[in-house]
């Protein structure tokens, strides 16, 4: 653990069971398109959500 309370690859890839190298193979992986898809309406989802809290803060703004 650093001293920053984060725990290093090392021990994360360890307690996972995996090598380092393993875990750096898959976090620089090409993405299938299904998951880009699925990270483009994951963000879609996140922009409408973002607007209704705005107007619905908006709402709450006028009614009290």
């Amino acid at each position: 653990m650093t001293s920053s309370g984060e725990y290093t690859v090392s021990e994360t890839a360890r307690a996972a069971g995996i090598s380092r190298q393993a875990y750096y193979k898959w976090l620089n992986r090409r993405l299938s398109l299904r998951e880009q898809q699925e990270r483009e309406v994951l963000e879609e989802i996140k922009r409408i959500e973002n607007g209704i809290k705005i107007v619905l803060d908006t709402i709450r703004w006028f009614v009290y």
